[in-house]
């Protein structure tokens, strides 16, 4: 089984960044392009009531692998854990990705462009946790007195 890895990824959550998007995106060619470097761009949109996500339909397509919709893109992009746990717990396969440009071919669905993924809070889905420290603060000291 092949792997595909990437020398980088870049995660930019964003909220109306229209005017934005094609200088930031043009900078990352660029910069990725002068390293060569084998890069994808992941956009986490928070909900943007601009035009970012006609901005983005029109960037060069190469490196950008997936497109996600959401309405806490900075606590998604924060941490590695949060974009994965988001991402698959928050998207249906059936109903929820999209491909740009997609395709089927002998009953195997592809896209040439990147993924979009909705992975918006649904009605249906359970509160977020919330950390309680007193709760932390109990675990903790439990756990020290075995040496954890």
């Amino acid at each position: 089984m092949s792997e595909i890895q990437k020398d980088l990824s870049v995660v930019i959550p964003l909220f109306n960044e229209e005017e934005s998007l094609p200088e930031l995106f043009e900078w990352i060619s660029r910069v990725v392009l002068h390293h060569q470097l084998d890069t994808e761009v992941i956009f986490i949109d928070d909900g943007s009531t601009d035009h970012s996500w006609q901005v983005i339909q029109g960037l060069e397509q190469d490196g950008v692998a997936m497109i996600i919709i959401t309405e806490d893109a900075t606590w998604m992009a924060a941490e590695f854990n949060n974009f994965i746990w988001a991402t698959f717990t928050r998207t249906n396969p059936a109903k929820d990705i999209d491909g740009v440009d997609s395709y089927i071919i002998n009953k195997h669905w592809g896209c040439k462009g990147p993924l979009i993924l909705d992975a918006t809070i649904k009605k249906h889905h359970a509160p977020a946790v919330v950390k309680d420290t007193e709760v932390d603060k109990k675990v903790t000291e439990l756990l020290s007195k075995y040496g954890y």
